[in-house]
């Protein structure tokens, strides 16, 4: 999903000096506003309101679409997103004037995710687009993620709302797996693993793209399996 348009920036209504009936951060601030959304987004994606990755003039914002009772002329619902007061600050953009609006779901944005490792301190960044990342002093490359193998392979069960995941793997201070990674539709969880330990860990089910997991020696490796079977 991607959405690409221009603009024009409104402020939030007020009422007794306090921004009603809008969600979230905006609420917490005073001076934000919003763009409409020119799509019918129940038509477009089958949902009320969406988790996106937007860009106002190339500034990145992760928020909602949502339908707060606002009107289009036809009497249509106007779906909209919120703008910080910070990125107008920035923008130098006020009630009236006109942004350049991208908008992406999060799916699409997490998929671009790109791992980089720190080999001194163990250290696991995260980025989804070009960035210079560095840790302990050295600049760090991302990662290439290799298909599983014989040797590096995760095994996924279902028990109850949960995935039980397991990598028979050596787990010694000389050759471990140090992380196990899980893409969803809204962002990423990642549990920590050490040497002398198990590799494994839990991770809720709902939304789950794919698995990531990091050995020591051998890199970086994905993993689509969500092939499990029900503990009995």
């Amino acid at each position: 999903m991607r959405y690409e348009y221009d603009a024009v920036l409104h402020e939030l209504p007020e009422k007794g000096g306090a921004y009603v009936a809008f969600p979230w951060d905006l609420r917490k601030e005073t001076g934000g506003a919003y763009v409409a959304f020119p799509w019918d987004l129940r038509k477009e994606t089958g949902k009320g309101r969406l988790k996106v990755h937007a860009e106002f003039d190339g500034i990145p914002y992760d928020g909602s679409i949502v339908n707060m009772g606002l009107k289009n002329q036809d009497g249509s619902v106007c779906y909209i997103i919120g703008v910080l007061k910070s990125i107008r600050k920035t923008l130098q953009k006020n009630n009236g004037d006109t942004v350049h609006v991208i908008i992406t779901d999060r799916i699409f944005n997490m998929l671009r995710i790109k791992l980089h490792v720190c080999p001194i301190c163990g250290n696991v960044i995260q980025s989804t687009g070009e960035a210079i990342i560095s840790c302990c002093g050295i600049v760090l490359p991302p990662l290439e993620a290799d298909p599983e193998d014989d040797e590096h392979h995760l095994c996924v069960e279902r028990v109850e709302d949960e995935y039980y995941v397991t990598i028979p793997h050596e787990m010694s201070k000389e050759h471990y797996i140090s992380f196990i990674l899980v893409l969803k539709n809204d962002g990423c969880e990642i549990r920590k693993l050490y040497p002398e330990g198990n590799a494994e860990a839990r991770f809720k089910i709902n939304g789950i793209k794919c698995f990531y997991y990091y050995c020591n020696r051998h890199g970086l490796f994905q993993s689509y399996s969500c092939q499990h079977k029900p503990r009995r």
